[in-house]
Formats: structure tokens, C-alpha cells, sequence
């Protein structure tokens, strides 16, 4: 599946969890692929990926619970990403905290 959660700001993380709760039936079950913050943690730093069109540069750091990506492109190109990451305990703890 790859990340399902966590694109936001904390607070707009919560308030997403708390919308996919109030849509789910008693004792419904939500299903959300995480990241492990643990693996980012050891894994920072740069990479390059090569491809037919040339070599793609990956950068990645943890901040705090949150990882940051910037991808470079051959032709110049750039993409920012970033995601809340959560170990299980502060997902479960979230996740009790919106019912």
C-alpha cells in the first residue's frame, strides 16, 4: 500500500483520523499503512536512483516525527514531500484519543 496517513500537520492529521473514525461502523476497523520511523531514522541521507533518462537524486531527513524528501529529476525538475510519521504506540495513542 505504501504511507496512508500522515500527509498533514499534526492537527490536521488528528482531524482526518477523526473523519475516517466518525464513517466507520461499531466496532468498525480502519486499515492505514505507516511508515516505520525507525527505518527513515537509520536510512537518512542521499541516494541515486538510475533510470533510462539519467539519475535521479533522492534526499531524506527526519525532523523531529517527521520526514522530509526532495527528489531532483534529470532535467532539473524538483519534488518536495513530507509525512507525520508515528510509532505504533503514538498511532495508538492517536487513535484511542478520537474513539
Amino acid at each position: 500500500m505504501g504511507q496512508s496517513f500522515g500527509y498533514f500537520d499534526a492537527q490536521t492529521n488528528r482531524e482526518v483520523l477523526v473523519s475516517l473514525a466518525s464513517g466507520l461502523r461499531d466496532n468498525g476497523r480502519l486499515i492505514i499503512d505507516l511508515w516505520s520511523p525507525e527505518f527513515f531514522i537509520a536510512h537518512q541521507g542521499e541516494r541515486d536512483l538510475k533510470t533510462l533518462r539519467g539519475t535521479v537524486r533522492e534526499h531524506k531527513r527526519v525532523d523531529g516525527d517527521r520526514l522530509f524528501v526532495k527528489v531532483d529529476y534529470p532535467d532539473g525538475a524538483e519534488e518536495k514531500f513530507e509525512w507525520q510519521l508515528f510509532t505504533p504506540p503514538q498511532m495508538k495513542a492517536l487513535a484511542n484519543s478520537v474513539g
